[in-house]
């Protein structure tokens, strides 16, 4: 009995220690399962068994944090038969909750997944670390960094033997249902088929990968309908096309390094609104981890090519992006030396109203990190080789540019280029402008859109020995902006005269050949609230001591400063002062000045000019003209000048005649008519002032001689040799070949023929004025007045 009583007494204190320990047990296996996790890498571990029987454990909540991510796991059940339980065997796990949290950290070091690894991965017995019947998960949730749910699926995996079967069924952030289908072995690796909402295809994605080489590399084919998958983020809207491609992983025997080759196509792509019939790549890489990064080696074959690209208006026949020998990773970033051989080649390209023939960018020079310990910077350099571009009718050549891009960093937060190039030439069928020392600097803020976007250009001009400078700003957003120009200093000479070094084809017979003069503006342009575009041109003009010639007439000092609308019409807005300080036609005309304005024509784009106070100084008398019109549309314009003053004895000199002088003052007006053939007086009129003066005829011999040759003209002669005149008339007319034709009506008196009776006569003259200002010209030189450059023009 007491024997008994012992082996009760032992048996309940077995049984009590036994309940102690089975109630206690859940506690262990947590603060276990705890440990073990943060000895694998995880932190902040968290877990907590509410269950735990002789065939099955339940977690209620497990909990921890790896890298950027944190992992809530819920209402996880395993079942299992105890006698396997010690060899990690289980019959089925369910799991209610996985919620997944993206977390935003810093950026580290990239480490590339060997090729052997990836092979042992395809080729381990993933059935040994499956349940026997199935695992499940009801809901996975994945959440991005801004906490916004990204995908959820549900999940259900079982195994045949060695073959793994999983059906993963996932809804994305819009609502839609994804179905996936893997299959895996040890022998054949994993394929996979995605199911995609609304998609045609019957499989948009098909994915193969195996083990090659005896498990030292993958190998895989891949092939994807673009337009199924476009929808699944953002970043892919507007995908389309049919995507095939092989690729290979494979580690050389005996190194470190890793070979890569891929082979891809894609036909009829389209990305964003843009479309290429194909885009091919064919890529052989050497890879080698290297400086906490990789460096991958590129065959020389290397290269991706696109065919037939276009975007609207916008086409490009040919891209080949030539990969560079070398690229290397540093910490998750890409670094390309200049001297690698990387290129991108486009072949006749249409932008808009923009044709490039070809264009190449080489020599191209990437940094996207601090190197070797040195500052964070972002720089990317290259030289453009562009030998033609054509705007609409206008040319544009180069020697290539030099283009340095600073990029975002944290010391620097915008975008920032400087291209160079030694020399442009800009022209078209009618002008040329060639230019030197080209610098351009932009700037813009780091947003998506490079929405604001500001620079300066500088240039030098050789052949109007100036400057050419420009600021603008691009809004990309509004399409609107505007550019300041400048163009200083321009110095023109005989051998490089303004207007004909900068036009082809001038053969007018006006040009500027010295001076200093500048031009100054601003170009606008914006779009309009029904998405018209508008735009506007100003002009500051200033002219300064020019001198220059039209056809025989040779003019020095000339200056005028206006401000000028040139778009939408051509206009300006107030009167500006023109002068010239002298003229040269033969005789010397001087003191010019006037002001012109410039008015919106009802006849066409050419403007038409307002000229008010004209005034100039001719044979010491005055011409003035006030309220004219002078319209470019027409090819007719007719104005009335108005004469005072003129000397009649600097009038009756011209004619260089022997014997012949006169006195007097005389005013008038001529009626001008100015067509392509030259300048027409029709019914001029010139009169004498009041007081009247002399003529004087005596030359030298008489006049015997002369009388002889022209019957009935002795009588006039007498009137002549002494004749004091208190009324004279001229009516005048002129044809454009230069012929005047005078007729003169004369009142006075005449003491050769008759003392106290007045004489009332008149006289017919013509005479050919181009041809006696030519002999003038000759004869007397030019006026000294002159500038030494349009003297030297005038000598050629």
């Amino acid at each position: 009995m007491k024997l008994l009583s012992k082996l009760s007494l032992t048996i309940l204190s077995f049984l009590f220690l036994f309940g102690l320990l089975w109630l206690s047990l859940p506690r262990l296996l947590a603060g276990l399962a705890e440990y073990q996790l943060e000895q694998s890498g995880f932190s902040d571990v968290e877990v907590k068994i509410s269950d735990i029987g002789l065939e099955s454990v339940t977690v209620d909540r497990l909990k921890m944090s790896i890298t950027d991510l944190d992992i809530v796991i819920e209402g996880l059940q395993a079942r299992y038969h105890l006698s396997q339980l010690i060899s990690g065997k289980l019959i089925s796990i369910e799991v209610k909750a996985i919620v997944l949290n993206r977390l935003q950290t810093a950026d580290s070091a990239t480490v590339l997944p060997g090729p052997a690894l990836l092979s042992g991965l395809l080729t381990l017995r993933w059935q040994q670390y499956i349940p026997e019947d199935f695992l499940s998960v009801d809901t996975l949730s994945l959440y991005g960094i801004n906490g916004k749910l990204s995908l959820s699926a549900s999940i259900d995996v079982s195994r045949q033997g060695d073959n793994t079967q999983a059906e993963i069924r996932l809804v994305d952030s819009k609502g839609k249902n994804h179905q996936l289908e893997l299959q895996a072995s040890p022998d054949s690796g994993v394929d996979l088929q995605w199911q995609i909402p609304d998609s045609v295809s019957e499989t948009p994605v098909s994915v193969r990968i195996y083990p090659v080489n005896n498990g030292s590399g993958l190998a895989g084919q891949i092939r994807v309908d673009l337009s199924a998958v476009k929808g699944l983020v953002a970043e892919l809207n507007g995908l389309s096309g049919q995507m095939q491609a092989n690729f290979s992983y494979i580690r050389q025997a005996g190194s470190a390094k890793k070979d890569i080759s891929l082979s891809a196509k894609i036909t009829d792509a389209g990305f964003a609104g843009s479309r290429a019939k194909a885009v091919t790549a064919d890529v052989q890489a050497v890879i080698k981890e290297k400086d906490g990064g990789f460096n991958l080696q590129f065959a020389p074959s290397s290269r991706v090519e696109m065919d037939a690209l276009q975007e609207g208006n916008n086409r490009i026949e040919k891209v080949i992006f030539k990969l560079p020998q070398a690229l290397l990773f540093v910490e998750g970033r890409p670094l390309i030396n200049r001297k690698n051989g990387a290129e991108i080649t486009f072949r006749n390209a249409v932008l808009d109203n923009i044709q490039i023939a070809d264009m190449q960018i080489k020599e191209i020079a990437l940094a996207t990190g601090p190197v070797k310990g040195g500052p964070d910077n972002c720089s990317f350099n290259m030289k453009l080789i562009v030998p033609a571009i054509q705007i609409n009718d206008v040319q544009f050549q180069s020697s290539p540019f030099k283009v340095e891009t600073v990029c975002p960093s944290a010391d620097s937060p915008q975008w920032s280029v400087v291209a160079e190039v030694r020399s442009v030439g800009i022209e078209n069928d009618d002008f040329r402008l060639p230019l030197t020392e080209c610098r351009m600097t932009a700037k813009s803020p780091n947003d998506s859109q490079l929405s604001k976007i500001t620079g300066n250009v500088t240039c030098q001009s050789e052949n109007q020995k100036a400057k050419l400078s420009t600021h603008f700003r691009f809004n990309t957003a509004s399409e609107s902006g505007y550019a300041d120009y400048s163009f200083d200093g321009i110095k023109p000479d005989n051998d490089k005269p303004l207007f004909g070094s900068l036009l082809k084809n001038w053969q007018q017979a006006f040009d500027i050949v010295s001076g200093t003069h500048s031009v100054k503006g601003r170009y606008r342009w914006w779009k309009k609230s029904k998405g018209q575009d508008a735009e506007t041109l100003t002009l500051a003009l200033t002219v300064d001591n020019a001198g220059g010639y039209y056809d025989d007439i040779l003019f020095s000092g000339l200056n005028y400063k206006d401000r000028i609308e040139l778009l939408p019409a051509i206009k300006s807005s107030e009167f500006a002062a023109v002068t010239v300080r002298n003229i040269d036609i033969g005789i010397p005309i001087t003191s010019v000045r006037a002001k012109i304005l410039l008015g919106v024509s009802d006849n066409g784009p050419l403007p038409l000019i307002k000229v008010n106070g004209l005034s100039l100084s001719l044979l010491d008398g005055k011409v003035e003209g006030n309220g004219l019109k002078i319209d470019l549309n027409n090819d007719k314009h007719e104005l009335v000048l108005v004469v005072v003053g003129l000397d009649l004895a600097r009038v009756v000199a011209l004619q260089q005649l022997d014997g012949l002088s006169a006195t007097g003052r005389l005013d008038g007006y001529i009626p001008v008519t100015i067509t392509n053939k030259g300048i027409k007086i029709t019914k001029g009129k010139i009169v004498a002032q009041p007081q009247g003066g002399y003529i004087h005829y005596r030359p030298k011999g008489g006049t015997s001689e002369i009388e002889k040759s022209a019957m009935g003209s002795e009588f006039v002669f007498r009137i002549i040799e002494d004749l004091n005149y208190n009324s004279l008339n001229v009516d005048v007319d002129y044809d454009e070949d230069g012929e005047m034709e005078m007729k003169l009506g004369i009142k006075g008196i005449s003491p050769k023929v008759d003392a106290n009776r007045p004489i009332h006569f008149n006289l017919n003259l013509q005479q050919n004025v181009l041809k006696l200002l030519q002999s003038l010209r000759y004869s007397e030189g030019l006026s000294k007045d002159i500038d030494k450059n349009v003297q030297k023009h005038f000598r050629k």
